[in-house]
């Protein structure tokens, strides 16, 4: 029974809680409005019974005064004594049909009801009153008692002034204007209480009638303010929702009108809804199609390390289909090549740090093991717990192959694979000083083809560069696994013996290589017998540091050329008779620079995409008197070594300048002129001031200016290096790297360098169409030239073939004979107003 109470409690309030807000509304104004009426009723009906009580106590005295009034004129005129009159007195006085009855009240009646004597007149008011009180509550009696319907009221009567005499009425003698008796009236109320009753019946009646039309009325208007204030609005939004569900259109909103602030508010909660879930859909779309089309590999798994997602990336570099490996452990890519040791630091990162990043070797569906760069992230819930891993990876297998090629070409000579001189100098560097330490002696051996020039002239560059191959491929057969050699660069070669105990082993091995090469080289068809010059030097008795040994195998050489070729030398202190040469030669430079015999030709460079002229590389020649022309790696290598460089540089600088200046001035061409610096050039200390003076003397501005260096000057010292090259950028100037790839770059620092241009080295235009190295190694520079946001120009161009390849694979800009040969300055005057 205890228990069921809560459920007959609640069973109201469901029902109240199902019910709609129309008919809460209904039932709350109808539930007022009964409230209302019960109470004006009761009041309306308690005014009305006592209005009817008072008219009833009215009439009541009336009579009673009337018939004392009758008693003492009948009393005056002697005629109270004829009973008739006294009767006729009642009688009219008793027609009032409420009057149940009317009487006289004696004096003696007075007193045997009231007590010894007559009433005093306060006697006879309280009694009146109390009549008067009891009459009030009559309809309250009449509804409680149904009998009690009578009302009683009690007048005094009083003698007249004038009135002397004895009273036939009481037969004693009264005092005038002394109380001498009462009137009592009894009134029946059965007609007030029907009138009353009817009255309430009627209140009732025109309250149900009225309740029905107000309720009908009052149902049509909340039915108005609901539709029009909620249901319309509300239908309107329920239509959009629905329309969005079924069109599955996030661009639809519900209108806001501004007249409902609920449902408006309802509205602009709902489009906000609407607007961040197409922001958010709009966000997955983006972010599903980015991981789908990004082209980094991308896994996620879950906290139980199960693959829940790959990208289209992952399957084309793994090989894996999405369904073969989602539900798996990533352990199934492994390589096997990794240990636990490699794995244990792994994780750990990523538990304590939530990130681990790195090279790994993993495993194609195929069985190719290949090298990714992987990184691996945590996903955490609020409760900062790890719910899922993603793991994204490149294929990094060109990228090795690129360094490996680029580290390729930084230390061996991309023709022969021997290394290149700067490599091959760090090799004779240490073999000196281990050599310092422990004693013993090194050899070096200068190697350079005897008319090798005919070769190329003759057969072509293609035949030069294969018997080039052949050669090297004999020279390695003739030393020890411990020596080393190098491609100087052309037909040049060295060799370092190292640990050598006498001059017969070197020997040995000179032997060797001259009989060696005196077997036929079989090219392309052609059977070529080709010779070495050989020089020797030998540390400690030659030379004491790599430079002077080098000079001295290379002097050593040049006598080998002098006693017929194919033969070797030891270097002598005889042989200073070269060094006396180039003495002479030293002084004819000096004085070259102040004759005509030294002049600049023009070198035009194109665009490879419009064949425009977009700048002239400024190239020294020296005309000797009685030797004729002297190669410009001869007497710059004279002026590097007795310091006319410095002033060689300036006099080249200062007449480009002026003679670009000089174009533009005349509206010929605005290009920039390439001006090649030396190692001993760039590394003077007021090189950025000499190059500010020399473009303000000559006016040209120094965007039209363009420095080429070498590999081997921008990496000696690559820090001071950067350092000026970022200052002369500032200056304006252009910026270039000439003979790329044959020298000795390291990519951490090439990508530190403000630079504007690549020069790929015209040993490897000679090799295209020939040699597959070459072709990859132009396809590797102009690939990373252009990931560094650098142009590439191509020199030695001198074929259209070679023209088309270069274009094909993206090469900016051209330079070689297949354009133009190097032009006095009148001559690309001409050259460019022919192809205007």
């Amino acid at each position: 029974m205890i228990l069921s109470i809560p459920l007959i409690l609640r069973s109201p309030l469901t029902l109240w809680d199902r019910l709609g807000v129309q008919w809460k509304l209904h039932l709350l104004i109808q539930g007022a409005l009964v409230l209302i009426f019960v109470v004006s009723q009761q009041y309306i009906v308690r005014h009305f019974e006592e209005q009817e009580l008072n008219e009833a106590q009215s009439r009541a005295s009336d009579i009673a005064n009337g018939l004392i009034n009758g008693m003492n004129l009948l009393m005056v005129t002697g005629k109270i004594s004829d009973a008739s009159n006294r009767t006729l007195l009642l009688k009219k006085m008793g027609d009032s049909p409420e009057i149940k009855e009317l009487r006289i009240i004696r004096s003696q009646q007075v007193s045997a009801q009231f007590g010894p004597g007559l009433p005093s007149e306060q006697a006879l008011d309280a009694m009146d009153k109390r009549a008067l009180e009891s009459g009030k509550s009559v309809f309250q009696l009449l509804q409680s008692t149904p009998k009690t319907r009578e009302l009683r009221v009690v007048i005094p009567y009083i003698a007249s002034e004038n009135f002397h005499g004895t009273n036939c009425l009481t037969c004693h003698r009264v005092q005038a204007g002394s109380v001498n008796g009462a009137a009592s009236v009894t009134l029946d109320l059965v007609h007030e209480e029907a009138q009353i009753e009817q009255f309430n019946r009627l209140l009732w009646g025109s309250n149900i009638v009225f309740q029905i039309g107000l309720s009908g009325i009052i149902a049509w208007f909340i039915r108005v303010i609901i539709v029009k204030n909620i249901e319309q609005p509300s239908h309107q939004l329920e239509t959009t929702m629905q329309k969005i569900r079924r069109e599955g259109d996030l661009s639809i909103r519900a209108e806001i009108e501004g007249k409902h602030k609920n449902i408006d508010q309802m509205a602009e909660t709902f489009n906000q809804l609407v607007e961040n879930l197409e922001q958010a859909t709009k966000d997955q779309l983006l972010f599903s199609e980015v991981i789908k089309n990004t082209k980094e590999g991308i896994l996620i798994s879950d906290a139980s390390n199960r693959i829940m997602l790959v990208n289209r990336a992952f399957v084309k570099i793994t090989g894996y289909a999405a369904a073969e490996i989602l539900g798996k452990n990533p352990s199934i890519l492994s390589s096997g090549m990794q240990d636990k040791a490699f794995y244990e630091p792994m994780w750990q990162s990523i538990k304590n740090h939530g990130h681990w990043q790195g090279e790994i070797w993993n495993r194609r569906k195929s069985g190719e093991v290949y090298p990714q760069w992987l990184s691996i992230s945590t996903v955490n819930n609020q409760q900062n717990l790890v719910t899922a891993y993603v793991a994204i990876f490149m294929d990094i297998t060109k990228r090795k192959e690129a360094e490996q090629r680029i580290h390729f070409l930084a230390h061996y000579d991309p023709l022969t694979h021997l290394p290149n001189r700067a490599l091959f100098g760090d090799r004779l560097e240490r073999a000196l000083a281990y050599h310092r330490r422990n004693g013993g002696r090194v050899a070096l051996l200068f190697l350079d083809l005897d008319r090798f020039k005919n070769i190329n002239d003759s057969l072509g560059h293609v035949v030069g560069d294969h018997l080039l191959q052949s050669v090297s491929g004999r020279i390695r057969q003739c030393i020890r696994e411990m020596d080393s050699i190098c491609r100087c660069g052309g037909d040049e070669f060295m060799i370092m013996l190292a640990g050598i105990q006498k001059k017969d082993d070197v020997l040995i091995i000179a032997k060797k290589i001259i009989t060696a090469m005196s077997e036929p080289h079989v090219i392309d068809g052609h059977t070529l017998i080709m010779t070495f010059s050989i020089g020797i030097s030998i540390y400690p008795e030659d030379a004491d540091h790599s430079q002077a040994l080098i000079m001295h195998a290379d002097a050593a050489m040049y006598q080998a050329k002098k006693s017929g070729r194919n033969n070797f030398q030891f270097f002598t202190s005889d042989m200073n008779a070269q060094a006396f040469e180039r003495f002479l030669l030293e002084a004819d430079l000096r004085q070259a620079l102040h004759s005509p015999a030294l002049e600049i030709h023009y070198q035009p460079q194109i665009d490879n995409l419009s064949g425009a002229v977009i700048g002239v590389e400024a190239l020294a020649r020296w005309n000797h008197p009685t030797k004729g022309s002297i190669p410009p790696l001869k007497f710059i290598s004279i002026a590097e070594e007795c310091g006319l460089i410095y002033e060689l540089g300036q006099w080249v600088l200062h007449q480009a300048c002026t003679q670009n200046k000089q174009w533009q001035t005349a509206g010929l061409v605005t290009i920039p002129v390439s001006v090649n610096l030396s190692a001993l050039q760039f590394y003077q200390k007021d090189i950025v001031a000499t190059i500010r003076q020399i473009l303000q003397e000559t006016g040209l501005e120094p965007r039209y200016l363009e420095l080429e260096l070498t590999e081997g000057i921008i990496m000696q010292d690559a820090e001071s290096t950067i350092a000026t090259l970022h200052t002369l950028k500032q200056e304006g100037v252009l910026l270039s790297v000439d003979d790329f790839g044959t020298g000795y770059s390291s990519l951490s620092y090439l990508k530190r360098f403000p630079l504007d241009k690549l020069k790929i080295d015209q040993s490897f235009i000679r090799d295209l169409g020939t040699q597959e190295n070459s072709l990859m190694i132009i396809k590797a520079i102009i690939s990373m030239a252009h990931s560094l946001k650098l142009k590439v120009i191509a020199e030695g161009v001198e074929t259209a073939e070679q023209l088309q390849f270069l274009k094909a694979h993206q090469c900016d800009q051209t330079q070689g004979f297949y354009v133009s040969q190097p032009l006095t300055a009148a001559d690309f005057e001409q050259f460019i107003r022919a192809r205007r």
